[in-house]
């Protein structure tokens, strides 16, 4: 996990599962200090959002937000 910078977690559908999820999440990153933005509008959950692999991120956790810094499209 060292060139790991953050982690983005999708809303799991109905958050179902949703402390479960977290509190492993949390258990298995503890000694690296990740920080974690959770509840995102991706994966299966509504409304959904696309993210772009590989694509220069801005994630600020005190809002919370997420910019996607440069062209999804080449």
């Amino acid at each position: 996990m060292g060139n790991v910078r953050a982690i983005l977690v999708g809303k799991p559908q109905d958050k179902k599962y949703f402390a479960e999820y977290k509190q492993i999440l949390l258990k298995k990153t503890a000694k690296f200090n990740t920080p974690i933005l959770y509840n995102v509008n991706i994966g299966h959950a509504y409304p959904r959002t696309a993210l772009p692999y590989g694509a220069l991120t801005q994630i600020n956790f005190e809002k919370p937000e997420i910019k996607i810094m440069e062209s999804w499209f080449a």
